[in-house]
């Protein structure tokens, strides 16, 4: 963090203006406690403040900006309390989960805490209770727009919301399943599907107006046909529904023969 300090101010595009010595960039390193990130702003904040000066420990600390709180003796303390934040939610231990938000909001890095339960929220609660993950994203919004120290309450608010609701990870499992299979066997789309096709009837192209036959076509390439990507997690009524819902349409039989369903 020194070394990239020392070549921020260097740096001959730099539009820093400001002199540091080596005893108060060393002080940003420790205020910032291995966030990079944290450092960089804290120069530039220096330069806004107290542009060609010649820096003192007085000017930092006249910013008065809250140290990035020492969350381990490893530098990597910082990521992992983001990674025990995501976890904890993930295991549903609600107290865990707010003891790593409380560590996070005293960082103020209101930027990778939303990041973490958005992702969260999407990743592992997603279909077992999609409207928890609505609920996350207004109070991501409102944390924004209310910002410290007001922000905490939407912020915990949504913490317990998603680490007591049902999990799945039934879509985060059924679209890394879709990217490997693309990624592995890229195939042609089928004619039919193709925006423009070409020699083709009017028999065998598809029917936009046929919404009574639009839930027997096979949309797949042939030889995808039998790759079930999603699997439903059965943790809650919302995806029990999704369940039931696909076990009546798996019951038809596709086909990409569409003169045949259009008779």
């Amino acid at each position: 963090m020194l070394t990239a300090l020392r070549q921020a101010l260097a740096h001959p595009q730099s539009l820093l203006t400001l002199q540091c010595s080596d005893e108060i960039l060393q002080a940003i390193v420790k205020l910032s406690n291995g966030d990079v990130r944290m450092a960089y702003n804290t120069l530039d904040v220096l330069n806004i403040v107290y542009p060609n000066t010649a820096i003192h420990l007085d000017h930092l600390h006249n910013l008065n900006l809250s140290t990035n709180i020492n969350f381990d003796h490893d530098e990597d303390g910082y990521y992992d309390a983001l990674s025990s934040f995501q976890k904890s939610i993930r295991g549903s231990h609600v107290d865990g989960a707010l003891y790593y938000l409380a560590r996070l909001l005293i960082a103020q890095d209101l930027d990778s805490i939303e990041r973490r339960l958005l992702v969260t929220a999407y990743e592992d609660i997603g279909l077992a209770n999609p409207a928890v993950v609505s609920r996350t994203v207004q109070a991501c919004d409102t944390a924004r727009r209310v910002g410290f120290p007001e922000c905490i309450y939407p912020l915990a608010v949504a913490v317990i919301d998603l680490t007591l609701s049902p999990k799945s990870k039934a879509s985060a499992l059924a679209i890394s399943k879709a990217l490997l299979e693309v990624k592995d066997h890229p195939l042609p789309v089928p004619s039919f599907l193709r925006l423009t096709p070409v020699n083709m009837s009017e028999e065998d192209k598809y029917d936009y107006g046929g919404y009574n036959i639009w839930h027997k076509i096979d949309y797949l390439p042939k030889g995808v046909q039998n790759l079930p990507f999603y699997t439903p997690f059965k943790n809650s009524a919302y995806e029990n529904t999704l369940e039931n819902n696909l076990k009546t349409l798996n019951e038809i039989k596709r086909t990409q023969d569409l003169k045949s369903l259009k008779k």
